[in-house]
């Protein structure tokens, strides 16, 4: 879907949505900002440099009210450091390895922009306001433009997203509806009638009114190493999806079941095992669920069913596993459903940079979590059972 397609699907939902609902969620909200001195926290996105190469990066943020001071440190996937800036009121240091500039700070009174130099400065701007800013909320009530749009759901928190359009953008915000904290933050830059989406800002681990050592805001460049000259290369190559898999073991990636607890997928080496790949949209991937549903009785101890869910928001996912309480395999969700990228779908094949990929796409995985066999789509539980029968004589797993 285009920017400006999902522009207009939100404007949309957003006029028949109840006001009143986001004034609470601002109030609330101001009512802690009001009493805080300073807040650190954590901002997590995933994002595309200038090369249209994929990062997951993490920035450790603090700041302080009175006097307005900034420190925040962007890492990249390896746990390296990419990026450093540290402002006060009048200016703003930033640092990559062995590069080292300065600006303006912008205005803390929220009258002028933040000047964004590095990946830790855009992640301050993208946050700032919604965490240590209370002015901010009271003009975004005060405008009668903040509306909550509907609920989603940020690392299984349940959430009211609200929708703010003010000075030539539109910022989508997730708040908690069980700690009234924000867990992320989305903006849409309408400038020059172009529609243009930022990635989704993440932000966890919030502590107000935190200890903050004497030297918390001295900035010290980062130094020229390794990073330096690498630069901010594609993380892993099990970013970018394999013409095949046969052959491969399975990796020690992240996945999450129902009640969200973490699992990995080598894990479950020890017996053969089919991963299927599906949303509860896909009318091929229910027709095949229900068919490893009657199947996998026959196979008995011989087989173990993964069903992993992608391309679907998690709540949906979980009706759906409600509403099916006797599908005898186990479910689970990809962790990074609410990310631009996933390592987990990168890796399967069933998410490319060029779209999202036809599912179900289903893997067949021998005892020691190798590899065997892979396929797309469904076609009919005769065929299924074909092909799984075939499969575990195969890899000596008849019996």
């Amino acid at each position: 879907m285009t920017s400006l397609a999902l522009a207009v699907l939100l404007a949309l939902q957003a006029s028949a949505a109840p006001q009143a609902a986001a004034t609470d969620v601002l109030r609330a909200l101001i009512q802690t900002e009001d009493s805080a001195r300073a807040v650190s926290y954590v901002v997590r996105r995933d994002y595309l440099d200038d090369a249209l190469r994929s990062h997951k990066g993490r920035s450790t943020v603090l700041l302080q009210k009175a006097p307005f001071r900034v420190r925040a440190a962007h890492y990249g996937e390896d746990g390296s450091l990419l990026d450093l800036t540290v402002s006060d009121e009048k200016t703003t240091h930033a640092s990559s390895p062995g590069q080292s500039e300065e600006a303006p700070t912008f205005v803390s009174d929220g009258s002028g922009s933040m000047i964004v130099v590095n990946d830790a400065g855009i992640d301050v701007a993208m946050t700032w306001n919604v965490l240590l800013n209370p002015d901010f909320l009271r003009k975004a009530i005060a405008s009668g433009k903040a509306l909550v749009i509907w609920q989603g759901e940020i690392d299984a928190d349940v959430c009211n997203v609200v929708f703010y359009g003010h000075d030539e953008r539109a910022d989508f915000y997730w708040f908690s509806t069980k700690t009234g904290l924000p867990r992320a933050v989305l903006r849409m830059n309408t400038l020059s009638g172009h529609a243009k989406m930022t990635a989704l800002s993440v932000i966890e681990d919030i502590d107000f009114n935190p200890p903050i050592g004497a030297d918390a805001f001295t900035f010290t460049p980062i130094p020229a190493g390794p990073a330096a000259s690498q630069g901010k290369q594609p993380a892993a190559a099990a970013q970018v999806p394999l013409p095949s898999l046969v052959g491969r073991r399975l990796p020690a990636l992240e996945v999450r079941d129902p009640g969200y607890k973490p699992f990995t997928l080598s894990e479950f080496n020890g017996k053969p095992a089919l991963i299927t790949f599906w949303a509860p949209w896909c009318g091929p991937c229910v027709g095949e669920l229900a068919a490893l549903a009657k199947l996998q009785p026959s196979f008995g101890n011989r087989l173990q069913v993964l069903a992993i869910a992608v391309q679907a928001k998690r709540q949906e996912i979980l009706k759906f596993i409600q509403e099916h309480p006797d599908y005898p395999f186990r479910f689970f969700t990809d962790p990074d459903l609410q990310d631009q990228s996933s390592r987990l779908s990168a890796f399967f094949g069933v998410e490319g940079s060029s779209g999202v990929v036809a599912i179900p796409v289903s893997v067949f995985t021998d005892s020691h979590g190798t590899i065997v066999s892979e396929w797309g789509g469904f076609e009919s539980i005769g065929d299924l059972r074909e092909r799984l029968t075939h499969l575990l004589v195969q890899v000596g797993g008849s019996k």
